[in-house]
Formats: C-alpha cells, structure tokens, sequence
C-alpha cells in the first residue's frame, strides 16, 4: 500500500470533494431560504439528506486521511532522527 505522504494527491482529491460537496450544500441551503419566504422552519428532502451524508462521508474522508498523513510524517521523523 502506498503510503499518504508519498501520493498526496489522494489527499488532495479527498479535499476537493468535500468542498464540491459544501459548495453544493451552500447552493441548496440558499435555495431554501430564498423559496421559502425566509421561514425558520423547512423540511429537508430526500435530495437535500443526500447531499449533507455526502458531506459528511467527504468530512470523515478527510479527517481519516489527514490522520494516516499525520501518523506516517511522525514515524518517518520517529525513524529519521532515533539514536
């Protein structure tokens, strides 16, 4: 398996999802309140739930990822610098 640290991309291309993802939240959430008179109360359609559990699978991808990068950059300088 390849480690984090040497295919940052993967990292990378995580990221960018979950910002397509929010911009995508962004777009809907404003959508709401415009359609909706500005009312405190909406309901949330099965297209919008879709949209947040997309975000937060790519939240959870991101955090999962930026984890490993961090553990492997700690045991390649654990590594790198032992006596």
């Amino acid at each position: 398996m390849k480690a984090i640290t040497e295919s940052p991309s993967t990292l990378d291309n995580a990221r960018a999802k979950l910002a397509n993802a929010c911009d995508d939240l962004d777009v809907a959430v404003q959508a709401l309140s415009e359609g909706d008179g500005g009312a405190d109360t909406v309901m949330a359609s099965p297209g919008l739930v879709a949209l947040l559990l997309r975000v937060v699978k790519a939240r959870r991808q991101v955090n999962g990822l930026e984890l490993v990068a961090a553990a492997e950059t700690a045991e390649h300088h654990w590594l790198t610098t032992r006596q």
